[in-house]
């Protein structure tokens, strides 16, 4: 007997039945006729020389040979497709190669280590490069095509520039909101801070420049939770907030974050029940097989 004969249209069809242990739902599925599907099945069958499934008029169910063959080629199908996504990869030079920018108050510690591992064990010819960059300068080089994907804040990508740059984007971490103070504020003598007690703080902000979004959450956030705050500065850049609150100018509401929350001349108030959502973000038309993998493999690790 030679296998040679046994065709991908007969495994698909093979895998369908044996998945829903139905020929008529199997054909529905495989958009084909049932008497297609059992001619398939018959062929196979006959170049195996064993019956895969035991057929009565109710019901269908996989023989010991058909259990063997679909336990074999269960996932076969996908890793034909990753096959030949890889093959494409390898054969475009640049294309393999990803420009990835995270947002430099990020703390990518929660995924990064642990899937960057896996994801080069398993495709070592897609070159990774990672920056980190400001909200600005991550919204210009995503849409001028400096990177290819962005880690970043939902806050920062707006609707109205989601659909301008014809972006996507998918959640991929919830962090609680945090209330970063100076150290020698005498509200971190207090024992039990509650959120009422920030109604008339100082506070500084992101500008508006830097993050129209970002800068709008923040509003938000006041309004939300009806206070009444003396902004003091609007500032460029992340940094420039940490440093203003080390520096004792004001509060500041961010994302918690326990390794920045430890520096000296800070005293970080987490909020339970308020969030931040992390979110990776890529342009629509970038067509890099290279993105879509990485992509893929992010979502099914996170």
């Amino acid at each position: 007997m030679s296998m040679n004969k046994v065709t991908m249209l007969q495994i698909d069809y093979f895998l369908a039945v044996a998945e829903k242990l139905s020929f008529t739902e199997s054909a529905n599925a495989l958009y084909t006729s049932q008497s297609s599907v059992s001619k398939q099945i018959a062929l196979l069958e006959r170049q195996i020389g064993a019956d895969l499934f035991y057929r009565t008029k109710r019901s269908v169910r996989l023989s010991a040979a058909g259990e063997v063959l679909y336990e074999r080629l269960n996932g076969i199908s996908e890793k034909i497709d990753a096959a030949i996504e890889e093959a494409i990869i390898a054969s475009t030079g640049e294309n393999n190669t990803l420009n990835i920018g995270i947002f430099s108050g990020i703390d990518t510690g929660f995924f990064l280590p642990g899937f960057l591992h896996k994801f080069r064990s398993e495709h070592s010819n897609i070159r990774l490069n990672f920056e980190r960059r400001h909200f600005q300068q991550l919204r210009e080089k995503l849409i001028d095509g400096h990177f290819d994907l962005i880690v970043t804040f939902d806050f920062d990508i707006s609707d109205a520039v989601k659909e301008a740059a014809a972006l996507a984007i998918k959640p991929i971490k919830r962090i609680n909101t945090c209330i970063l103070i100076p150290g020698n504020d005498p509200l971190a003598l207090k024992e039990n801070i509650i959120i009422e007690d920030f109604k008339n703080a100082n506070f500084v902000i992101i500008s508006r420049k830097e993050s129209p979004g970002g800068n709008k959450h923040v509003l938000q956030f006041f309004e939300r939770y009806g206070l009444s705050p003396n902004i003091v500065e609007e500032l460029p850049n992340y940094e420039s907030l940490l440093l203003a609150v080390q520096t004792g100018k004001g509060a500041t509401v961010i994302d918690d974050n326990e390794r920045r929350n430890l520096q000296n001349g800070i005293q970080a108030v987490r909020l339970e029940d308020d969030f931040n959502v992390v979110v990776i973000a890529w342009r629509k038309d970038d067509a890099k097989p290279a993105l879509r993998i990485f992509i893929d493999e992010l979502s099914i690790y996170i």
